[in-house]
């Protein structure tokens, strides 16, 4: 197990046995090279039945200077434990744990835990416990809070109660246990019977009182005055002292919480943490480790001021020559250029982006060290020759880096399943158009003249049709299709948290008209037909009989057609670089090997671009299993449907705007964000006037200062909706951890606040503490009502979407449509049983085949599962209404037409919950900033009130999420 858990990577076998020497060792046999332990050793270990070979490839890199700021965990089995034993666990973290007490247990004596924690320096750390127990015990606290008591040192650390712990109270109430009645604080005998709102139920014991309740019981037969022990009083979580006092998890072993942080003080050296509990209370918790994690210490760094160049004083002339010249803009320009450029993070940023690039979703750690190092030296070195010259920035050092590094070169690298990516789109064409040698052909007229003598290839639209388009970049902020640190939402890379960026173009779309394209490619030559990345320019009709009469342009490779097994081992060589599995080869030589008129290698080439091979930079490995795959047809449900429509606001819209203060009587706070949005005597601002304005009233005056509130003039439908009660604003929301103001928001906020990447993907998945790394908060919703039974389909119309990723197992794979509707896949097919058989080439792998062809052959089986049946439904759905004009472009119009289409199939799909994630985009306004939210506003508003009317017989809950926080205060230049 250890060297399971230690070694990174697999390996083909052992090194040659003429070098090495073999060690047997107690579950494994270490092959190691001149008797030296290093990354060339070998070790086999056999498990479940079968051998494997590991290899260290991947190195430790440690940053020194950080170890305080590293959370240390420390296991409580491996700490000195008193009247308390350890026991296996397998949810706890290192396998064991220390299990929870009862009174029995403990006899009166009581338990403890004592960690000896050493710290490099002295100062303030935060620590945090594991622990889980399940709340059910019978009596009287069966679900009330467990107070644990925290010292460090010797000293009991305690917090200060809100309450007055010193408080005397003439009675407490004694009440039956028998009546049906809400006990308050310090009410006793709650056995079985709640109390009230904030309160638990706490056994007052012959050592301990209940906190708060220092009084006397007077009931019938008791004249002492005394509170009665073992009676259980309810008493509030507020008067505890104590610092680490947890509620029930819900379970023993399988419910693990992390406590609260609570701030110690720590000497340097040895320190000695204690958790103890008296035997006199009442059960424990079940504890897993101590969390210990360092402030950031005080550093004494500086830095120089940003240069400044531009003068701030208005330029009086525009002959450039006064107060601000083009001269002081180019030496700002190049000032903040070579900041960029000698910024410490550009290395590893461009180190780890190019090596995406190249193919490695997840570089490790020393093979990131290695280029950035390269990057900052210019120089790199492979035996005699040396890549670079030798000055910082050298991008020939970087590539050099990355593409002759043993974890590029090395074939062990192939082995391990988390190596590897998925292919780009554009990449896959390209491969295909070079690889089998595509000739261009100037297109003709019907009689056989040229219509031009010269001609250049071109396939228009590209990213329009398969998500990615050469020079076509999706926006002014984004250089490249992909986000970095992307999980696919299906396949083994979901579970792991990898990153795989190409999986995004993994849409139903986007795969669809990809393999459309390629299979018209082979058949008909670049040309328009059955999907084809070309125009229809050419005369003719769309034949697969190696004529390619109706196209630009056609694969020009010449194979022997006789020799099935040449062409396959040919065609695996050029599309899959020779990874091609021996079983999907093997299959599509049986396939394809009695095609008729010389079409054998255009049959081969048409299923090899199917395999998960050519689709990622895997090998793969099959299982012998189906996938198994649900179709989007599911059994009736019964009760009433239900949607939540996201509406994602790309940019951010100026919610400032869109809703302010209007009317507010006892403060002047419609002034007040007047003069916050810039009013002034030189200048009216950004914010609203009131004549602009659809005042509504506040449904909640009792805790905020004003009656009325206004909303923009160019949306009285939300006016409309919000006055017969369907809509509600919620204000001050947002992705705020805890309380802040501008002095700690830094500290304490963990999100990054002005990142649009950042931003867009913190608030489609709303975990701002990780609760739920990698998933979206649609998706989590899903996932929970599968969980309950209720069946749900997911849906974005723009793209793939972190919002809809849900918590796997359970969560439901998102349909990722487009609004240019549902493309047939593969029409006129080579083969009868052709879909059948791609099917059956992206089966189900074992768990240590390539994870990236897994993720393509796990998208690739739902979206052919699904594709039909989606597309027959959506197209036999009526709408009588159109949501735009005849020749109108309006995006989001598009989307919410298509959205009330799925809606009308909820029946045939048999769900009763559907989500949809649809977005409108250029609401980034950075100048001219009320005008042009005025001109963003209205195209929503009508699709809307159409949108609106269609679904008036359904449930909806519409929900907007802007991408970007936003500024009430205007930015610099903005009016």
């Amino acid at each position: 197990e250890g060297i399971l858990s230690n070694l990174f990577i697999g390996t083909f076998g052992p090194p040659d046995a003429s070098s090495s020497l073999a060690i047997q060792a107690e579950g494994y046999t270490a092959y190691v090279v001149d008797n030296v332990v290093d990354e060339n050793t070998v070790f086999l270990v056999a498990k479940n039945g079968r051998d494997y070979y590991l290899r260290n490839l991947v190195s430790t890199v440690t940053v020194e200077g950080w170890q305080d700021l590293t959370p240390q965990i420390y296991e409580a089995e491996d700490a000195v434990l008193t009247n308390v034993t350890s026991t296996s666990a397998a949810g706890a973290s290192g396998g064991h744990y220390v299990p929870r007490l009862v009174p029995s247990d403990t006899s009166g004596i009581g338990w403890a835990i004592e960690w000896n924690v050493s710290v490099a320096s002295g100062g303030l750390y935060y620590v945090q416990f594991r622990y889980a127990f399940t709340g059910n015990e019978a009596g009287a606290n069966k679900s009330g809070p467990r107070p644990h008591r925290l010292s460090v040192n010797g000293v009991d650390i305690f917090k200060e109660p809100l309450n007055n712990n010193t408080e005397t109270f003439n009675t407490i109430a004694n009440y039956n246990s028998n009546q049906d009645i809400t006990l308050g604080r310090c009410e006793g005998r709650c056995d079985n019977v709640k109390c009230g709102t904030g309160l638990v139920c706490l056994v007052k014991t012959a050592t301990n009182f209940v906190p708060g309740c220092n009084g006397t019981l007077v009931s019938s037969g008791t004249g002492s005055g005394l509170a009665r022990e073992n009676w259980g009083y309810c008493a509030s979580v507020e008067d505890f002292v104590d610092v680490f006092t947890p509620y029930s998890t819900g379970s023993d072993t399988a419910s693990w919480h992390l406590s609260d942080k609570v701030l110690v003080n720590l000497v340097a050296g040895s320190n000695l943490i204690k958790l103890s509990m008296p035997g006199t209370n009442r059960y424990s918790a079940g504890i897993d480790y101590l969390r210990v994690e360092g402030l950031p210490l005080a550093s004494s760094a500086s830095f120089r001021n940003p240069p400044h160049f531009v003068n701030m004083a208005i330029d009086i002339d525009s002959d450039e020559l006064g107060e601000v010249n083009l001269r002081d803009v180019e030496h700002e320009t190049e000032a903040v250029l070579d900041y960029y450029f000698r910024h410490n993070n550009l290395a590893p940023f461009l180190c780890v982006r190019m090596m995406q690039r190249f193919g490695f979703s997840n570089p490790s750690k020393r093979f990131v060290k290695n280029c950035v190092d390269s990057f900052r030296s210019g120089s790199y070195s492979l035996g005699n020759h040396i890549f670079g010259n030798a000055e910082y920035g050298s991008l020939e050092a970087m590539v050099a880096a990355i593409v002759l590094d043993r974890e590029a070169t090395d074939p062990s690298a192939r082995v391990d399943p988390s190596a590897g990516s998925v292919r780009e789109p554009v990449l896959k064409v390209m491969n295909v158009l070079r690889s089998l040698e595509y000739k261009g052909t100037p297109p003709a007229l019907e009689d056989g003249s040229l219509l031009q003598s010269t001609y250049s290839t071109r396939m228009r639209n590209l990213q329009a049709k398969i998500g990615q388009g050469p020079h076509d970049f999706p926006s002014v902020f984004r250089c490249d299709w992909f986000e970095a640190s992307y999980v696919a939402d299906a396949g083994p890379t979901t579970a792991a948290r990898l990153a795989s960026p190409e999986a995004v173009m993994l849409t139903m779309p986007n795969v669809i008209n990809l393999l459309n394209g390629l299979l018209s490619l082979v058949k008909y030559g670049m040309s328009g037909c059955n999907g084809g990345f070309a125009e229809a320019y050419a005369y003719g009709a769309c034949v697969d009989d190696g004529s390619y009469s109706s196209s630009i342009g056609y694969l020009g490779i010449s194979l022997d057609e006789a020799n099935t097994t040449a062409i396959a081992q040919d065609l695996s060589l050029m599309l899959t670089g020779g990874r091609l599995s021996d079983e999907n080869r093997i299959m599509i030589e049986q396939a394809c090997e009695n095609q008729p008129n010389n079409s054998t290698s255009r049959c081969i080439m048409q299923l090899m671009m199917m395999t998960p091979e050519f689709h990622s930079t895997n090998s793969v490995t099959r299982s012998g299993e189906a996938r198994s795959i649900s179709d989007v047809n599911n059994t009736a449900v019964s009760e009433p449907y239900k949607a939540i429509v996201y509406l994602y606001i790309d940019g951010g819209i100026d919610s400032f705007n869109l809703l302010a203060p209007h009317t507010c009587p006892d403060t002047d706070l419609y002034n007040e964000y007047r003069t916050v949005r810039g009013l002034s005597g030189e200048s009216q601002g950004i914010g609203m006037e009131l004549n602009n304005l659809y005042s509504i009233p506040a449904n909640n005056v009792t805790y905020q200062p004003c009656t009325h509130f206004g909303i923009h003039e160019d949306m009285s439908l939300l006016k409309q909706l919000y006055d017969v009660e369907d809509l509600l604003f919620v204000s001050n929301a947002g992705l705020l951890a805890r309380p802040v103001d501008i002095d700690n928001y830094k500290g304490e906020t963990p999100v990054s606040l002005f990142s649009h990447n950042g931003m867009r993907d913190e608030t489609k998945r709303v975990d701002v503490f990780d609760m739920f790394v990698g998933t979206g908060v649609g998706g989590r919703i899903a996932t929970v009502l599968n969980r309950r039974g209720i069946s749900t389909n997911i849906f974005s119309i723009f793209g793939s979407q972190a919002y809809l990723t849900g918590i796997a197992p359970d969560g439901p794979a998102p349909y990722i449509l487009s609004t240019q509707g549902l493309s047939t896949f593969n029409v006129d097919p080579t083969l009868s049983s052709m879909n059948d058989i791609i099917k059956d080439l992206n089966n189900a792998s074992t768990s240590d085949s390539g994870w990236f062809g897994e993720t393509w052959s796990t998208k690739l089986s739902e979206i052919i599962v699904n594709q039909g049946t989606l597309q027959t439904l959506v197209e036999n759905v009526t709408v009588n209404s159109p949501f735009k004009l005849e020749d109108e472009i309006n995006e989001i119009a598009d989307q919410l037409e298509l959205v009330t289409r799925l809606m009308q199939t909820a029946n045939e799909r048999g769900v009763g919950r559907d989500i949809f994630y649809v977005e409108d985009s250029g609401y980034d306004t950075h100048l001219d900033v009320k005008y042009r939210l005025s001109l963003k506003l209205p195209p929503p508003e009508p699709s809307s009130r159409c949108f609106l009317q269609r679904i008036k017989n359904h449930w909806l809950v519409e929900s907007n999420g802007p991408d970007s926080v936003l500024r009430i205060r205007p930015n610099p230049g903005s009016k």
